[in-house]
C-alpha cells in the first residue's frame, strides 16, 4: 500500500540528480518505520531506471559482518564509495546513526566529504534543515525529520498522510481489496467483531475522530507516529487479537482500553472520554442510571441513524454493570461526536496556531499570558520587576530587578508549537510554547497556583526564566523583599545619593 507524501518528490529530485551524475550518495535519514525502505521499494518498482547501477544500503543500523559493528559496515561502504569501488550509493538511515557515523569518522580521523556535508546541513540542530533536500556537490541529504504534516485549517488539524492511509483501508470503492474483501464476505451482515469494528470505521465522523486523537497525540502526547506505528494501530483497533471476553473486542474499548498493546493506543487512552471532566458527563451518567429502556434512551442519545450503526454493540451491554454501561456509551457517543466532548482549551490553542499570525489582539493576549506566569513562577511585589529566586521557606532575602521585555517575533513551527522571541535588556531569548505549556499557562492566568510539580516538569520553561533572571543587571531600581518581615523595599539612585521606599 503507497501512499504519496511530499519527501517522495525530494527524494525522486534527488535520484533524478544522481542519475545523471558519474558518482554520488543520497543519505536518506529518518526515523525508525517512517518508510524510508518503503519509498525506496516503491521506486525500485515503478521507476527501475533511477535506481540503475545505484547501490542500495537499506539497514544501516545492522551489520553484514559478524566482526563489525554496524557503524564500521558503514564506514566500509562509504570507504567503497572514496575508493571509487563504488560509483552510486543510497543509504538509508536513522537520524541516530547518522549521529554515530560522524562521531565514529571524526574519532577514527577518517577524511571524508560526507562529514562536512552533515555538519554543513544543520541536522542536528535544534530546528533541523531549512529544507527536506540538502546538496553538496556529490552528496546529497533527503530528510524525514522535518516534514510537515500537520497543518491547520478552518479551526481544524488536517493531516494528509494520515487521511490517505484512511481512504485507502476505509475508502468504500471497490479499488479497495479491504473494503472489496469485507463485502465478498458479506461483512455488513457478520456478527463477529472484526467486521463490526471495521463496519464502524467505515463511518466518515468515526474516522473524523480516530484522526483527531491521532493528530491530538502528536500534539499533546509528543507521540511520532511512524508509518509502520500507525498501520499497526488500525490493525490493533479493529482486530480483536488475543482478547476473549466479547466487550472487550468492541472498537470503543479496543482504541481507549488497551493502553499496554502500543504507545499510540497507551496514549490515546489519556485521552479517553471518561476521564473528562464534563458536567454533560455527569448528566448522562445520571439518565443512563435511570434509564427504565436502555435501548429506548441510546436511540434518544445517538439519533435513530447512529443508532442502527451503533445497535450491534448497545445490545452486547445489556446485562453489564452500569459503570461498564455508561463507559461504552460515553465512548461511542465521542466517536460521533468529539466535539461535543472536546475539551474547550484544546481548540482553543488550535485557533491560536491558525489565527495568530494575523491577529494583534491574539498576540497581546498570549503574550499577557506568558508575563502573568513568569511573574507567578519567581514571584513580584511590582509590576515591571521579577524576583531572582522563588519564595522557600528558608528564604531570608530576595532581590527583585526590573524586567521588561519587549517582544520581537512570534512564528508558528513545524511541531504546531509557537517559538517566542524577546529582547529583554538587549539580550535575545527564545521560548517555545507547546500545547501542554499554553495550557498551564492559562491556568495560572486564571488564578491557579503554581506547585512545585508544575515547576519539575516543565523543564524548558523553568530553563528560560532561569536563563533570563540569570542575565537581568541591576538597574537605576532595585527590590529588596524579607520574607519573614511580609517587607519589601524599593532601592533607588536619586539626586544624592541612594533612597529607599517601601513598597
Amino acid at each position: 500500500m503507497h501512499v504519496k507524501r511530499p519527501i517522495q518528490n525530494k527524494l525522486e529530485k534527488a535520484l533524478m540528480n544522481l542519475k545523471y551524475k558519474e558518482k554520488g550518495i543520497i543519505l536518506l535519514v529518518g526515523s525508525v518505520g517512517d518508510g524510508k525502505s518503503h519509498l525506496l521499494s516503491y521506486f525500485n518498482k515503478k521507476e527501475p531506471n533511477l535506481l540503475q547501477d545505484v547501490k542500495i544500503y537499506n539497514d544501516a543500523t545492522e551489520s553484514n559482518n559478524p566482526y563489525k559493528t554496524a557503524v564500521e559496515t558503514l564506514a566500509s561502504e562509504l570507504e567503497n564509495y572514496h575508493k571509487e569501488i563504488t560509483k552510486k550509493l543510497v543509504i538509508a538511515i536513522n537520524i541516530g546513526m547518522l549521529h554515530n557515523l560522524k562521531e565514529f569518522l571524526i574519532r577514527e580521523q577518517v577524511e571524508m566529504d560526507v562529514i562536512n556535508t552533515i555538519k554543513n546541513s544543520d541536522i542536528f540542530s535544534t530546528d533541523g534543515m531549512k529544507e527536506d533536500l540538502y546538496e553538496d556537490n556529490e552528496i546529497t541529504i533527503v530528510s524525514f525529520i522535518n516534514e510537515k504534516t500537520n497543518e491547520i485549517s478552518e479551526g481544524e488539524i488536517k493531516n494528509r498522510f494520515i487521511s490517505d492511509i484512511f481512504r485507502k483501508i476505509f475508502g468504500e470503492t471497490n479499488q479497495n481489496p479491504f473494503y472489496r474483501a469485507f463485502i465478498e464476505d458479506e461483512g455488513f451482515s457478520r456478527k463477529e467483531a472484526i467486521y463490526i469494528n471495521y463496519k464502524l470505521m467505515l463511518d466518515k465522523n468515526v474516522q473524523k475522530t480516530v484522526i483527531h486523537l491521532l493528530n491530538k497525540i502528536q500534539i499533546e502526547n509528543k507521540r511520532i507516529l511512524s508509518t509502520r506505528s500507525l498501520l499497526n494501530f488500525i490493525y490493533d483497533i479493529i482486530v480483536p487479537e488475543g482478547i476473549e471476553r466479547e466487550n472487550d473486542s468492541m472498537l470503543v474499548n479496543l482504541l481507549f482500553n488497551n493502553l499496554d498493546k502500543s504507545q499510540i493506543l497507551n496514549s490515546i487512552s489519556q485521552h479517553d472520554p471518561v476521564l473528562f471532566q464534563d458536567s454533560k458527563i455527569d448528566v448522562l451518567n445520571i439518565e443512563l442510571y435511570n434509564a427504565l429502556d436502555l435501548q429506548s434512551k441510546c436511540k434518544e442519545i445517538f439519533g435513530e441513524e447512529t443508532y442502527l450503526k451503533v445497535s450491534d454493540y448497545l445490545y452486547l451491554i445489556e446485562g453489564l454493570a452500569h459503570n461498564r454501561k455508561f463507559e461504552i456509551i460515553l465512548r461511542l457517543d465521542y466517536l460521533f461526536n468529539h466535539e461535543k466532548y472536546e475539551p474547550s482549551i484544546f481548540r482553543e490553542y488550535v485557533y491560536l496556531l491558525e489565527n495568530l499570525p494575523k491577529n494583534i489582539k491574539l498576540k497581546k493576549d498570549f503574550v499577557n499570558k506568558i508575563l502573568i506566569t513568569i511573574n507567578n513562577w519567581k514571584g513580584s511585589a511590582k509590576s515591571g520587576f521579577i524576583y531572582t529566586e522563588s519564595l522557600k521557606p528558608e528564604t531570608n532575602l530576595r532581590i527583585g530587578l526590573k524586567f521588561n521585555p519587549k517582544l520581537k517575533n512570534i512564528k508558528i513551527t513545524n511541531k504546531l508549537t509557537l517559538e517566542v522571541e524577546f529582547n529583554i535588556q538587549e539580550n535575545i531569548y527564545f521560548l517555545e510554547v507547546d500545547y501542554n505549556l499554553y495550557k498551564l499557562m492559562d491556568k495560572v492566568e486564571k488564578g491557579y497556583l503554581l506547585k512545585a510539580q508544575d515547576i519539575q516538569e516543565t523543564v524548558i520553561f523553568s530553563e528560560f526564566i532561569d536563563n533570563v533572571v540569570n542575565d537581568l543587571e541591576s538597574t537605576d531600581e532595585t527590590l529588596i523583599n524579607i520574607p519573614n518581615a511580609n517587607d519589601t523595599f524599593v532601592i533607588r539612585e536619586g539626586f544624592i545619593g541612594y533612597e529607599i521606599e517601601r513598597v
